[in-house]
């Protein structure tokens, strides 16, 4: 049975976008696969949105800066697919993306195809207080530099607005022991919210790491002051010799 193309183009130029029932509807068959390659023969590309089951023709689009268009909420992308969208976006940005951010942007979710494309080791992640900032591997210092840059441009900790109140945190610091102080600029930290374990780093020359260990102790109320280590930790106690 033949299968004419000629009235899918029409239905394309006439209507711009197609549901998969509709294309085959237009065809007159029920075979997934004829459409396909029906669709292939006049260049049809599908969306990255509603599970890719919506076409146009490739030359129908007018993509936007971000290689994206849409025509009445169904989304297409340069790319084709929304992983090579994901994977372009992140390449070429100057900062990377929090999943927020490509949620909004791309106007579906995103969350699986990143952890789908973090756990093939496409793409790198740094956590940033309680959120993943999504890096490109090759490019991974660049963008968090930038990215930490952005986010304490123009911001003051609070209390500290001037070199002897840090020159007084640090003769603080010196008097408190391991957990205290983790505790303490954790608390800082979440006084200053977003890229705060970065802020507070800066002004305390403590790593990151250790204030977010804090902050997260603190936001999950497992504090016991009791045991400044865990078990086991810190010097092995002495043993006295026997002469």
């Amino acid at each position: 049975m033949k299968y004419s193309v000629e009235k899918l183009e029409e239905a394309f130029l006439k209507m711009k976008v197609l549901s998969i029932s509709k294309v085959k509807q237009i065809l007159g068959t029920n075979s997934s696969a004829t459409a396909a390659r029906k669709l292939k023969e006049i260049n049809a590309v599908s969306c990255y949105s509603h599970a890719g089951g919506y076409y146009t023709l490739s030359h129908i689009p007018l993509y936007d800066k971000n290689g994206l268009w849409s025509y009445n909420d169904i989304w297409f992308s340069v790319e084709g697919t929304c992983l090579k969208t994901i994977c372009r976006l992140i390449r070429e940005s100057e900062e990377g993306f929090f999943c927020y951010e490509l949620d909004a942007l791309l106007h579906i979710k995103t969350g699986n195809s990143l952890t789908k494309l973090y756990r093939e080791r496409i793409l790198s992640r740094r956590q940033i207080n309680s959120k993943y900032l999504y890096l490109w591997p090759e490019l991974e210092k660049l963008q968090l530099k930038k990215r930490m840059t952005f986010f304490l441009r123009g911001k003051i900790v609070p209390g500290y607005e001037n070199a002897e109140m840090k020159y007084y945190l640090k003769s603080f610091l010196d008097i408190l022991n391991e957990k205290q102080k983790r505790l303490f600029l954790g608390f800082e930290s979440m006084k200053y919210g977003r890229g705060g374990d970065y802020a507070i780093a800066e002004i305390s020359g403590i790593n990151r790491k250790t204030i977010g260990k804090g902050r997260r102790e603190l936001e999950a109320g497992n504090i016991n002051m009791e045991r400044i280590r865990i078990m086991g930790g810190g010097r092995k106690g002495l043993k006295k010799k026997k002469y």
